[in-house]
C-alpha cells in the first residue's frame, strides 16, 4: 500500500477507489424520506426518555451522576440491557506536520491555501469549551440549551486541536480556519441528525471524543454491536454526507485487575459502543513523531485500544497522532497544556477530513462534497501502512496522510484534467439491487500496478443476543471486490481483498489469497488490492447482486 502510492505520485501507478451508497433503489443524490427521519427521531426520543428515567433511579440509589477522575470527566447516561449503570467518559490523556496536513495551508509546498475557511465542524463532548480562550475567540458556537453548561478542559482542548487559531502558533488547530458548533453529549444522536449536511448546509464532520467507560462494561459488551452502534449507523445512512469520527479509547492502560478484558486477549477486543458501528470512523492514537524519516516511523500509543469488532470487522479504521498534543485548556484565556489520548487523535482526523472536503469542493466547485463513504475510502486508500502489508486490528489501515489524500483528489480523472495524466479515479455510484456496474480504464504504461478501495454506507445492523464473537460480519449490503487478471493465453488469475483472521487470529498478518470471499471478515467497508503490473480486470461481487467495478483494457 505504501510503496505503490509513492509510485503513483511519480506518475508510474494507476490508483482507483470507489464509494457506493449501497444496494438500494433510491438515486444517490436523493435525500431519505422525511418520514424515515421522523420515525428515527421518535425512536431516539423514546430511548432517551427511558434512559433519563433510569439515570434518576440510579441517582436515588446513590450512584453519582458526574465523576472527575484522572483528568477525565464521566457522566451517568443510562443503563445497559440488564439495568447496570453506563457512564460516558472523555478519552483524552506538530500533529499537522506528522499527518502532512500542513502541506495544504498557505505557504505549504503545494501552493494551496486550504485551512477550513467557511467550514463548520460539529463537536460533541462532556460540556462546552471555553469560548473566550484566545485560541478559540470567535470560533465556537455553543448553545444555551445544553444540559451541561460547565466549561471543561477536555472540550476546550479538543476544540483547540480542531480549529484553534490566533493564539500560540504551536497550538494551532488542524482546520484552523473553520468554526465549531459545540454540544454536550446528552442528546448527541438527535443533534447530529439535525446538524448534518443536507445538500445545502450543515456539518460534514462530527467529532466525538468520548465513549463508554470500560470500568462499567461487562466482558461480553466489548466489541458487541449494540443499540448505540445501531443508532449511529442509521443516522449516517439517513445523512450520507455526515462522517462521524470517534476515538477508539484508551483501555489498554487500565489495570487488568479492574478490567480483566484488558489482558484477556492480549490487548485486543477493547472497543465499545459506537466504536463498533460500521459507518463511524474509529481512530487509534499513534505516538507523535514530527521528524519522521520514513512513512513507517510511527508506533501505536501504549494506551490506544485495539479492535476488532466481535464479528471480525476492521476497527479501528485509521490512526493519527494522539500524544504530546499542545492545545488550549480552560483555566484562563491564555492557558495551554499538552495532552494525550485517542480523543486528540480523533480531533486530528476530523480536522483533516474538513480540509479534504474543502479542497475537494475547490478543485471542482460545480460538484458536491464527498459522501462519507468516499471520505473513508480516501483515508484508507492513502494511509501510511505499518508493519506487514495490509490492514490490522491495531492501526487499522494506517496513519492518516493528508498529502497523499489531497494528491488523490488532485489526480482524480473525473475532476479538472488540465491536460495532465491523471492517476486516480474517485467514483461515487449507486448500485441498484440485482444490477452490475462496469468501468473501462486504459493505463498509461504496461508496468503500472493497481490499487483499489471500495467503501459504502451500510444500513443499521441487527442486534444479536446471547452470541459472542460472531462468525460473519453484521452487515446488510455485503459488497465484495476482486481483481481478475486476463493472461496473454486467455486464462485468468484472481486476486482477492485483504483478509484478517477475526477473533481466531487477532495478531495475524493480512492476506489476500482467499478463494472464498464470503468467509472474509474485512469485506464490510474497505477492500483494498495491491496487484502485479499486468492486472487487466477488476470485478466486484455481492451476495445478492453482481457489481462489476472496473475493467482495465
Amino acid at each position: 500500500m505504501q510503496k505503490i502510492y509513492h509510485k503513483s505520485l511519480l506518475g508510474i501507478a494507476v490508483l482507483f477507489f470507489f464509494s457506493s451508497y449501497g444496494q438500494q433503489k433510491d438515486e444517490l443524490q436523493k435525500q431519505p424520506q422525511e418520514r424515515e427521519i421522523q420515525a428515527f427521531k421518535s425512536k431516539i426520543n423514546q430511548y432517551n426518555n427511558l434512559q433519563k428515567n433510569e439515570v434518576e433511579r440510579l441517582k436515588s440509589l446513590g450512584h453519582k451522576e458526574f465523576i472527575s477522575e484522572n483528568g477525565n470527566e464521566k457522566q451517568l447516561i443510562g443503563v445497559d440491557e440488564a439495568g447496570r449503570p453506563l457512564y460516558y467518559t472523555t478519552l483524552n490523556a506538530g500533529a499537522a506536520k506528522m499527518t502532512k496536513a500542513d502541506i495544504l495551508y498557505s505557504g505549504g509546498s503545494s501552493g494551496l491555501s486550504i485551512n477550513g475557511t467557511d467550514m463548520v465542524i460539529g463537536q460533541w463532548d462532556f460540556s462546552k469549551p471555553r469560548t473566550t480562550h484566545e485560541l478559540l475567540a470567535g470560533k465556537v458556537n455553543s448553545y444555551d440549551n445544553l444540559q451541561n453548561q460547565t466549561i471543561s478542559r477536555h472540550s476546550t482542548n479538543i476544540a483547540g486541536t480542531l480549529v484553534g487559531s490566533n493564539g500560540e502558533a504551536e497550538a494551532r488547530g488542524i482546520a484552523y480556519g473553520a468554526k465549531i458548533n459545540a454540544y454536550d453529549w446528552t442528546n448527541d444522536v438527535n443533534e447530529m441528525l439535525s446538524e448534518a449536511y443536507n445538500g445545502a448546509n450543515g456539518i460534514l464532520v462530527a467529532n466525538n471524543s468520548y465513549g463508554f467507560d470500560p470500568m462499567y462494561l461487562q466482558t461480553y459488551q466489548f466489541g458487541k454491536y449494540n443499540v448505540t452502534a445501531q443508532s449511529w449507523d442509521n443516522l449516517m445512512y439517513l445523512k450520507p454526507y455526515l462522517q462521524i469520527v470517534k476515538a477508539a479509547g484508551n483501555a489498554r492502560e487500565i489495570d487488568p485487575a479492574i478490567v480483566p478484558q484488558v489482558s484477556a486477549k492480549g490487548g485486543y477486543d477493547l472497543l465499545e459502543g459506537a466504536g463498533i458501528a460500521k459507518n463511524v470512523l474509529v481512530v487509534a492514537s499513534a505516538k507523535k513523531n514530527v521528524n519522521m524519516n520514513s512513512d513507517e516511523a510511527f508506533d501505536i500509543s501504549t494506551f490506544s485500544s485495539y479492535g476488532p469488532t466481535d464479528d471480525g470487522r476492521i476497527k479501528p479504521d485509521i490512526c493519527a497522532p494522539g500524544e504530546n498534543i499542545y492545545s488550549s485548556i480552560e483555566t484562563y484565556d491564555q492557558a495551554y497544556g499538552t495532552y494525550r489520548g485517542t480523543s486528540s487523535a480523533a480531533a486530528v482526523v476530523s480536522g483533516i477530513i474538513t480540509l479534504l472536503q474543502q479542497y475537494y469542493k475547490s478543485v471542482s466547485p460545480s460538484q458536491s462534497y464527498m459522501l462519507s463513504s468516499t471520505v473513508r475510502a480516501l483515508l484508507a486508500h492513502t494511509a501510511n501502512d505499518k508493519g506487514t502489508e495490509g490492514p490490522d486490528y491495531i492501526y487499522g489501515w494506517g496513519l492518516a496522510d493528508a498529502k497523499r489524500a489531497s494528491a488523490a483528489i488532485y489526480n482524480n480523472i473525473e475532476g479538472i484534467v488540465n491536460n495532465e495524466k491523471k492517476t486516480t479515479l474517485i467514483k461515487e455510484i449507486t448500485l441498484n439491487q440485482g444490477n452490475k456496474y462496469t468501468l473501462y480504464v486504459v493505463p498509461y504504461e504496461t508496468t503500472q500496478p493497481l490499487s483499489a478501495t471500495i467503501s459504502w454506507t451500510d444500513p443499521q445492523g441487527n442486534l444479536v443476543s446471547n452470541v459472542i464473537d460472531l462468525n460473519n460480519p453484521n452487515i446488510i449490503n455485503d459488497l465484495d471486490l476482486k481483481i481478475v487478471k486476463i493472461n496473454s493465453n486467455g486464462t485468468e488469475s484472481t486476486y482477492y481483498p485483504w483478509k484478517l483472521g477475526g477473533m481466531s487470529n487477532l495478531s495475524g498478518a493480512a492476506t489476500n489469497n482467499s478463494t472464498n470471499m464470503d468467509d472474509e471478515k474485512v469485506q464490510s467497508f474497505f477492500c483494498k488490492e495491491n496487484v502485479p503490473k499486468d492486472v487487466l480486470e477488476l470485478v466486484g461481487v455481492s451476495d445478492t447482486a453482481k457489481l462489476e467495478i472496473l475493467k482495465v483494457l
